[in-house]
């Protein structure tokens, strides 16, 4: 199972919702998201994102995607730091992208953290290929998804 944006609105303040799930999830919020469903001040999350993540994922029992600059995955006494993308994807509709992918690597039986980690890394790896010619300010969700089947592609083994 995979939750973002208005499913982690909806659990804000009540972290008791997650006790009920029964299967392996994540969890991919942005900083703010992240500051409404822990009821904590948003420097709290921006002056340790290591520590806050792998308390979130722990707290959560699921695993936990923060975005942000790097975005952090975490999970058991994990937290892994993404080295691709930049400040394009923090324009509307780009976190979508990632839960679809992550999605899309879940429904094909991707264990969460994998699905998860790889998520990440490709959204962030179709960012980086598209900043020469869409620029920061420039990069829109569309573009992601377009590029997402060439990235794919160099990592599929014949």
């Amino acid at each position: 199972m995979l939750m973002d944006a208005d499913a982690i609105t909806h659990m804000s303040n009540n972290l008791k919702i997650l006790e009920s799930i029964n299967c392996p999830f994540v969890l991919t919020p942005h900083h703010g998201e992240a500051s409404r469903l822990f009821s904590v001040p948003r420097d709290e999350i921006t002056g340790d994102p290591f520590k806050f993540a792998g308390d979130a994922a722990d707290r959560t029992g699921g695993t936990f995607v923060l975005k942000g600059a790097p975005t952090l995955t975490a999970f058991g006494n994990e937290v892994v730091a993404n080295c691709t993308g930049h400040q394009g994807l923090a324009s509307g509709g780009t976190g979508d992208v990632l839960a679809g992918i992550i999605g899309s690597f879940l429904s094909q039986g991707t264990p969460v953290e994998a699905a998860a980690e790889i998520g990440v890394y490709l959204h962030g790896e179709c960012a980086d290929r598209l900043l020469s010619q869409k620029g920061y300010r420039g990069l829109i969700a569309s573009d992601l998804i377009e590029m997402i089947p060439s990235v794919i592609s160099e990592y599929e083994v014949g």
